[in-house]
């Protein structure tokens, strides 16, 4: 409820803001706007009550460099190095020009198939058995 709270006031201040300044579009800071406060409304989906949402954001707020909401730090490192994999063929297929469905397309079935297999091969090597997905608390 209060995520859904947040989506609407800044949705609201969102409109008239740029009704009041005749914005027409957004921007990168317009995307850095709306990246900061769907990460802080996702302290309210994803806590399991409003006491444990506030201790999350003052902790984010406090500006203290260490993981106090992270179990397990294997996983935290593996989902960074993940990501930063993601973000370094992300970059090079932007520097070339190119989507990843043309990168597919231009691929013999020989190398796709490796690809796919070490993919499917990573997904399975550090898929998680917890039950703690977010969905399942509904």
């Amino acid at each position: 409820m209060i995520w859904g709270a947040i989506h609407g006031l800044f949705l609201s201040v969102e409109k008239y803001s740029f009704s009041l300044l005749k914005i027409k579009n957004f921007n990168f800071l317009g995307a850095i706007y709306t990246y900061i406060i769907v990460i802080f409304a996702w302290v309210f989906f994803r806590a399991t009550d409003v006491s444990q949402s506030f201790a999350i954001i003052k902790e984010i707020c406090s500006f203290n460099f260490y993981f106090p909401f992270i179990g397990d730090i294997s996983t935290m490192t593996m989902s960074l190095l993940m990501l930063t994999v993601g973000f370094l063929l992300d970059f090079l297929l932007f520097k070339k020009g190119k989507s990843v469905e043309h990168l597919g397309r231009n691929m013999s079935n020989k190398k796709l198939t490796i690809i796919l297999t070490v993919l499917i091969m990573l997904i399975i090597l550090f898929y998680s058995t917890s039950n703690n997905f977010i969905y399942f608390q509904f």
